[in-house]
């Protein structure tokens, strides 16, 4: 950290918060214009695109799995490979407020339709019912 620290030595943009606990969290998600995911390394599921996409924050993530099939699956932002595609991204979804809008409400529709307590409540009575019908 303290490597990363000295980088950002006098930028007034780059700030280390530390830990933060989920209501500030989703305060910083809720006002970001964008989530940037550059993981190098596979992340079995990183909550970080998913409390993005539930405060209607766009991600842009690194195209390795399973986060580019997330991202993809949902329409909630934009993969890169290169930094030259990662600066395309960040200028587009920075001064394209439809574009920037379209991958927060589609994003959000798929986490409030999916990962919400409701909806893997109904698939998990949905599995009772169907397993109780096979036992009739």
């Amino acid at each position: 950290q303290s490597a990363l620290q000295d980088l950002a030595s006098g930028l007034p943009n780059v700030h280390f918060l530390g830990q933060m606990d989920f209501h500030a969290l989703q305060n910083l998600y809720r006002h970001a214009l964008i989530t940037i995911m550059p993981s190098l390394m596979i992340e079995t599921f990183g909550y970080i695109w998913l409390e993005s996409l539930a405060m209607k924050t766009p991600v842009i993530a690194r195209n390795v799995e399973p986060l580019s099939d997330f991202i993809t699956a949902h329409q909630g932002g934009v993969l890169f490979n290169t930094s030259d595609d990662l600066h395309t991204a960040i200028t587009m979804i920075a001064t394209d407020t439809h574009q920037r809008q379209a991958y927060a409400e589609q994003g959000y529709n798929a986490i409030k339709s999916i990962y919400r307590k409701s909806a893997h409540l109904t698939q998990y009575f949905d599995i009772i019912q169907r397993l109780r019908s096979r036992k009739a």
